[in-house]
């Protein structure tokens, strides 16, 4: 709750932030030793951590794949001061508060003890009534301890590569002074249907009154200044009692995501007439629940456009007490169109509730479990973990329950490994909804598998993904029919994607300048230098731009597949910035620092991001030249009804109208994906072109990239041999019957010519007879297969998920194409990197390694992970004695793509190149360096015939 210090009437807060004096106890002496007896010998400031101040070691290990801490220090720490009170209330409570306490706090008073606290989600509290002295100067001593509790292994906020272990109290300390009777907690349960707020004040007293103690709350309307008054007269009695009040408010204004609206509450306790206590806050009033596959706030549906916050704070290395930080963070996720946070296995402090209650953020907070003691339905969690997680969430729903923007709750991260839940798992939900059931519970966040029917929650968090049958190299296609409605068909309850996206873009070294705090961005230290050794310093600039601009497009076609998803309730994209640790994760469109690395703007973000988002469908992207397109537009929309509207869509090629039209909308429901139209425009002839399809509902829009290709010319194809069988159906009258096998020429000896009257061979393989013929000035177009090149890389279209150095067996480890400038690419059309037109051509096709051969440069080239950082490319070019090579790893040798319209339309363009004189190569490569490159092989190819 948000509290002010009192002048005239208790609670009186007393700050104890400053300098104490301080001790480190890597021995564990100093209980034994007695030190809250004697003064400590050092200094340190209080709120803060040990390591921004300076205490600790360098650690051991520099981390390869993630941040390093200048100092580390695991252990006991001893903080000490004197305070002094001259008066109290008769009977009156002092309570010693820490905020920001990693992990055991333990406390003294003059040398006696008074308890300790192990909260990791929530301030530590003392009772220190019995033991203040008055008029005397007292020792107050407090021992925290950072050291691993119970094993709850890396949750989040106990985690080197998150919050990084830190030591201290971050939050700051104070002691808080009330009366005899004073207000413990403020439990507040909104009411929507019936417009009204139901509070639960429990009292805490000292002793029996006399006289009747009245407790009166007032809510206050801050636009209209309205005051809803409500009374509740008693006597207090020893210990602690609860007291339901409600108020029921006139012209209700209810909180939303969209509509954050708070009111204030003040909590006043009197006693003969005087104010013996106050709590005041703000809160608002506004439901949320389960209904269907659907959930519901205030009654309507929402969709959860979600984010994850991994307890990432690099300025400081713990969470901080910070409310315009916290405003600050989620002000920019509101403005990429996010309207809800996934807290990954934590619960932070209190100025992030009071951001996120203002931004209006839907949150979703976590007990900090991501162990493995629940992951199988037999195996019972130790009793001290499951203890600590049951202590833990009481204190969160305590701690947080004023503030309407949490409306979920996880009991951790991925803690089921099987398909069944598990019972501790089940109790603990129990246990929330019986203390609060205005909230909506699930069992962990992403594993267990659909249908749970072991699994007692409201929701599911599950992988859109990699949820069988989803495949994670499925997660964005250019087929946007596509969607994953066969994981939301498991279930009739809401589904919300867990840790959707996880694409990877390359590393950006200029963001260790940013690094001024306790942290080191070691993860690009050894980057840095295979960077260097590799020269490849001056590409990273157009490596980031490439991979960056790939990202985006990915994460649009991978957000926009969620939204056309019948029966999803939303998704919660992994992340808006990068992730320091397992590798080092570089997911964000923003940067660890909330700051943008300048690939899109927020507002184009939002466009597909919004509560209302535009949709297309399509088979396809590409189309032959004078094709219509065939596209279904869909808006999902979880604004307000929308009716007799107009759709205008516009189809222009550069900024060239090429058709347009309007569709009257007579109505779209909220809460649905609703068709709006099926456009078809026919698109132009001639060239080749990129196009794009604009779309636009109100102040809602969209769009999207298509291309068209025009047949090739006929042409006459005499003088080109191939021995692949498939390219039958694009060079008619091509040479076919020379399969340029042999350790032996095949010479004809009338004519005394080694070879036919070729122009051009093309091959997937490389023989001695092809190299001679190549040698003595032959043009040669090699396709190889994976098998017949040395250190290939296989690839994928999409980028690759997560980090190369987590999951090194991922089916792609690549960041994306640049396309060059060249004649062979004159007239494909391109924007230079990764796009749609591009995907059937490349995905699954592997990429030729140049490391040995660093002196040719690609045609198109392959950016590889920035922890391997080789040189790859899927076309290169070269001269080879007299002769001229150009090789590429593009899918044309196979049956389906060479069917495409864009596969053929580069075939012919690179065809029509390789038979001109621009086709001279002006790099040599030697014979022993292609050798190093390709198998040589004398075997009849198979496998590409007809």
């Amino acid at each position: 709750m948000e509290q002010r210090t009192s002048t005239g009437s208790y609670p009186e807060i007393h700050d104890l932030n400053g300098t104490w004096r301080f001790r480190l106890d890597p021995a564990d002496e100093g209980e034994s030793q007695r030190w809250f007896t004697a003064d400590l010998n050092t200094v340190i400031q209080v709120p803060g951590s040990w390591e921004e101040q300076g205490f600790g070691d360098p650690p051991a290990t520099t981390y390869l794949g993630g941040w390093t801490k200048k100092h580390q220090y695991t252990g006991a720490a001893w903080y000490q001061r004197e305070i002094r009170l001259t008066e109290l209330p008769t009977n009156g409570r002092v309570m010693l508060r820490l905020s920001g306490v990693r992990w055991r706090s333990r406390v003294w008073l003059d040398g006696d003890s008074v308890g300790e606290a192990d909260s990791l989600s929530s301030p530590h509290e003392f009772d220190l009534t019995s033991l203040i002295s008055l008029e005397k100067s007292q020792r107050l001593t407090v021992q925290i301890d950072n050291r691993m509790l119970v094993p709850l292994d890396e949750s989040h906020i106990n985690s080197l590569q998150t919050a990084t272990w830190w030591g201290g109290i971050t939050g700051g300390a104070a002691l808080e002074i009330t009366a005899a009777a004073c207000i413990q907690q403020v439990m507040v349960r909104p009411n929507v249907p019936d417009s009204r707020f139901d509070f639960e004040v429990t009292v805490h007293s000292r002793e029996a009154s006399a006289q009747p103690v009245i407790i009166h709350v007032l809510v206050t309307d801050p636009q209209t200044g309205q005051v809803t008054q409500c009374t509740h007269e008693g006597h207090a009695q020893p210990g602690e009692q609860s007291v339901s009040i409600s108020a029921e408010i006139s012209d209700a204004h209810l909180w939303s995501d969209d509509d954050p609206f708070l009111y204030i509450v003040s909590v006043e306790m009197l006693h003969n007439g005087s104010l013996i206590d106050q709590r005041e806050f703000r809160t608002g009033l506004r439901s949320i629940r389960q209904a269907g596959q659907q959930i519901l706030l205030n009654g309507r549906p929402v969709f959860l456009r979600g984010y994850v916050d991994c307890c990432i704070f690099p300025n400081t290395g713990y969470p901080p007490w910070d409310k315009q930080e916290y405003l600050r963070q989620l002000g920019i996720a509101k403005a990429h169109g996010f309207n809800h946070v996934r807290l990954h296995s934590w619960h932070p402090p209190e100025p992030f509730w009071q951001a996120a209650d203002e931004i209006g953020m839907l949150v979703q907070t976590e007990l900090p479990n991501w162990t493995s003691h629940y992951g199988h339905y037999e195996q019972m969690a130790p009793e001290s973990v499951h203890r600590y997680l049951l202590a833990e969430l009481k204190r969160i729903i305590h701690a947080a329950n004023t503030h309407p923007s949490w409306v979920l709750f996880s009991n951790g991260n991925e803690l089921i490994y099987g398909a069944d839940g598990h019972q501790q798992l089940n109790e603990l939900l129990a246990h929330a909804r019986q203390q609060d059931p205005t909230r909506l519970y699930t069992d962990n966040t992403g594993f267990g598998q659909l249908p749970g029917t072991a699994r007692e929650v409201d929701y599911y968090i599950q992988s859109c993904n990699w949820h069988p049958p989803q495949r994670l190299y499925d997660a964005a296609t250019p087929n946007s029919f596509e969607d994953f409605r066969a994981v939301t068909a498991l279930t009739d309850k809401p589904v919300i994607g867990h840790e959707h996206g996880q694409f990877t873009m390359y590393v950006r070294p200029q963001e260790a300048s940013k690094y001024q705090g306790v942290i080191t961005p070691t993860w690009l230290e050894s980057i840095s230098k295979t960077l260097q050794a590799k020269h490849l310093n001056e590409r990273v600039e157009t490596f980031i731009d490439a991979s960056g601009r790939h990202l985006v497009n990915a994460y649009k076609e991978n957000i926009e597949r969620a939204r056309r998803t019948p029966g999803l309730a939303g998704f919660q994209l992994l992340d808006i910035r990068d992730f320091p640790g397992q590798g080092h994760a570089t997911t964000g469109i923003l940067d660890m620092f909330w700051d943008s690395k300048g690939l899109v703007d927020a507002s184009d973000f939002a466009a597909f991001n919004g509560s209302q988002a535009l949709l297309m469908r399509t088979a396809k992207r590409t189309v032959r030249a004078g094709q219509s397109l065939s596209v279904e537009i869909e808006l999902s929309n979880f604004g307000d009804p929308i009716e007799d509207a107009v759709l205008h869509w516009q189809l222009v090629d550069q900024e060239t109208l090429v058709a347009s039209g309007d569709v009257k909308i007579e109505r779209a429901e909220s809460g649905q994906i609703t068709r709006l139209a099926v456009l078809t425009p026919l698109t132009p002839v001639g060239s080749a072109h990129q196009l794009e399809l604009r779309v636009q509902l109100g102040n809602v829009r969209n769009q999207w990239s298509f291309w068209s290709f025009p047949d090739a010319d006929k042409q006459d194809y005499t003088g080109i041999s191939t021995s692949l069988g498939v390219l039958r159906a694009v060079l008619p009258g091509a040479d076919f019957s020379d399969n340029y096998a042999g350790t032996l020429l095949n010479i004809d000896r009338g004519s005394r010519k080694e070879f036919p009257d070729w122009q051009l061979a093309i091959s997937q393989k490389l023989t001695y007879r092809l190299l001679q013929y190549l040698y003595d000035g032959g043009r040669v177009w090699l396709m190889p297969e994976a098998g017949q090149m040395y250190d290939t890389v296989s690839t994928r279209f999409i980028p690759p998920f997560w980090s190369y150095l987590h999951f090194p067996d991922n089916v792609s480890s690549v960041m994306g194409m640049l396309i060059n400038q060249h004649p062979a690419l004159a007239h494909f059309p391109h924007n230079g990197i990764s796009d749609w037109q591009w995907f059937e051509l490349v995905d699954g096709a592997p990429a030729l390694c140049l490391d040995s051969v660093p002196h040719l440069s690609p045609v198109v080239e392959v950016i590889d992970n920035f922890n391997r950082a080789k040189r790859l490319a899927y076309a290169v070019e070269a001269r080879v004695g007299r002769g001229s090579l150009f090789v590429s790893t593009w899918r044309l040798h196979s049956r389906e793509v060479i069917q495409r319209p864009e596969a053929r339309f580069l075939f012919h363009e690179v065809l029509r190149y390789l038979r001109s004189a621009e086709f001279n190569p002006a790099v040599d490569l030697t014979i022993g360096e292609l050798l190093g490159l390709f198998r040589l092989t004398n075997a009849r190819p198979t496998g590409f015939d007809d």
